[in-house]
Formats: C-alpha cells, structure tokens, sequence
C-alpha cells in the first residue's frame, strides 16, 4: 500500500476507516489497482476514481513494489500463472 499527495492542501487526509471499507466493499477486485481520494472542505472523504494497476504511475512508490504491481497485474492479464511475484505484491497489502 502506498500513501501519495499529489493536490490541494497536504495536511488533510483521507478518512483512514472510509478507505478501509471501500478496500474491503471492492472483493472482485484485480490484484493492482489504485484508488485515488479527495477531501472536502468539510472534511468528508470521497472516492474519486479507481485506476487499473497496469496503468498507474509511480507516485512515490518502492521501486520493488511497483515493478511487482506492474507485472503481477500484466500477467493476471494475460492469464499468465504467478512467478512468485503476485503472491509477494498481494502479500504485502492484506
């Protein structure tokens, strides 16, 4: 999991405990997406869009960790089995 400001006033966060239950409400999800969040003036939390992982840039994350997103998320595309990789991205994040 990876945590990146990128907008807006950067001592606001995300309602942790509102990010949890969409992590946990999106069940058929594929093994690497992104969520991208806003906060309001009011200080409420909202979804603002969902990315596929094979798509997303780096945004400060690990280089280990991206590279095994991109690539477990590749090969769950291409119906390719796990190398280990997917197993030890997935891993990381449950």
């Amino acid at each position: 999991m990876n945590v990146a400001h990128y907008l807006g006033e950067p001592v606001w966060f995300p309602n942790p405990n509102v990010m949890r239950a969409a992590l946990d409400a999106f069940y058929e999800c594929p093994i690497a997406f992104g969520m991208d969040w806003g906060v309001t003036e009011q200080g409420d939390t909202l979804l603002v869009e969902v990315n596929d992982g094979f798509a997303l840039g780096n945004y400060g994350v690990r280089r280990f960790q991206y590279t095994a997103m991109i690539e477990a998320r590749w090969r769950e595309l291409m119906g390719l089995a796990d190398n280990g990789v997917g197993e030890s991205f997935a891993s990381n994040f449950t």
